[in-house]
């Protein structure tokens, strides 16, 4: 079982993650409502199928990565991947379903925006984290 102080610690580069998607989301809603106003809602769709799903992920690996016993660490990343992609495809059949109207190309254009974005962020927090150790 994590202790109260060993949960706090995966929090600050859960957040730092997030809050960057997020502001990418930003700028591409931006610079979309100045060029076509009516694809918003589907960068908004393929930002949230996409930061979701990983926000759920991260947080669950992570939790489970403080404990440091490669049995749990693994046991909750196959869990976190499992629910990751069950909520990513939930997330596009709903999007495809009630979303009105929806421009699929942008959606796939967001979500592989934040895709890529995610990496280099995980990257870059993954090798901050490691060198404090």
């Amino acid at each position: 079982m994590l202790l109260p102080s060993q949960m706090k610690r995966p929090i600050k580069p859960f957040i730092q993650i997030v809050a960057v998607e997020l502001a990418v989301v930003g700028l591409l809603v931006l610079a979309v409502w100045l060029i076509d106003q009516d694809r918003i809602s589907s960068i908004v769709v393929g930002s949230l199928v996409f930061i979701i799903p990983s926000a759920y992920f991260t947080l669950y690996a992570l939790l489970f990565a403080v404990n440091r016993e490669p049995r749990w660490f693994l046991g909750a990343f196959i869990r976190g991947q499992t629910g990751k992609l069950m909520l990513a495809a939930v997330g596009f059949a709903l999007a495809f379903k009630f979303v009105e109207p929806l421009h699929a190309p942008t959606v796939f254009i967001a979500y592989g925006v934040l895709m890529l974005v995610h990496v280099v962020v995980t990257t870059k927090v993954s090798n901050a984290l490691s060198a404090k150790l």
